[in-house]
């Protein structure tokens, strides 16, 4: 359903996603791989129709992604050099002022050292008021469903951009609002849960109707 059709009344804690939902980071780790040498078809962000970036690539291999990755993390020492997803710290800003609860699920893993601070310090500089931060390990052997930290947190309603959260979540009981993205486009799940937004303008928009 297009997210006109929500009803916010119902939701008093939003979980939110963080990478390409907050904070814009799949552009930054495609400019690591093309200093790589890496993903050099790939020219823009439009052209990254999957998130498993071996895919669009036969040439890359899983290592070769995960060390791109692995690289820019590295690099990005700076909260600054992250930039905000378009128009999301409105929409953060807009919900505070209404006192709903904002908590942040990264599928970011907090098993090496420098991640987690790192994670935390761009939160805490860029969205402090939101205090809240899970991290559910997807791109390792401890992984765990966002779905069940939303149960467990009482979180309603999700904010994402990936399609296998949206399954997740909905199977769950979960609503969820997809974000547009290139890697998400075309994909036909639909449930009576899962909204559809081409970006957080069109969220903002639905909230102050």
């Amino acid at each position: 359903m297009h997210i006109q059709n929500l009803d916010w009344n119902l939701h008093t804690h939003i979980g939110l996603d963080l990478d390409e939902t907050l904070a814009s980071t799949v552009a930054g780790m495609l400019e690591e791989a093309h200093r790589q040498n890496k993903l050099l078809s790939i020219r823009s962000l439009e052209d990254v129709t999957k998130y498993d970036f071996p895919g669009l690539d036969p040439s890359l291999t899983e290592a070769d992604s995960n060390f791109v990755w692995e690289s820019y993390g590295k690099r990005t020492v700076d909260p600054q050099s992250i930039p905000i997803v378009e128009d999301a710290k409105i929409w953060v800003e807009l919900f505070r002022k209404r006192g709903i609860e904002l908590s942040i699920i990264t599928a970011r893993s907090d098993d090496q050292e420098w991640k987690k601070p790192r994670t935390l310090n761009w939160v805490n500089t860029h969205f402090p008021d939101i205090t809240e931060v899970h991290f559910v390990n997807h791109f390792s052997k401890d992984a765990r469903p966002k779905s069940e930290v939303c149960k467990k947190s009482g979180i309603t309603l999700m904010i994402d951009d990936h399609i296998e959260n949206a399954r997740d979540l909905c199977r769950e009981g979960i609503s969820m609002i997809l974000l547009e993205k290139p890697w998400n486009r075309n994909e036909d799940f639909e449930h009576p849960l899962l909204y559809r937004a081409k970006n957080w303008q069109e969220i903002i928009k639905s909230l102050e109707k």
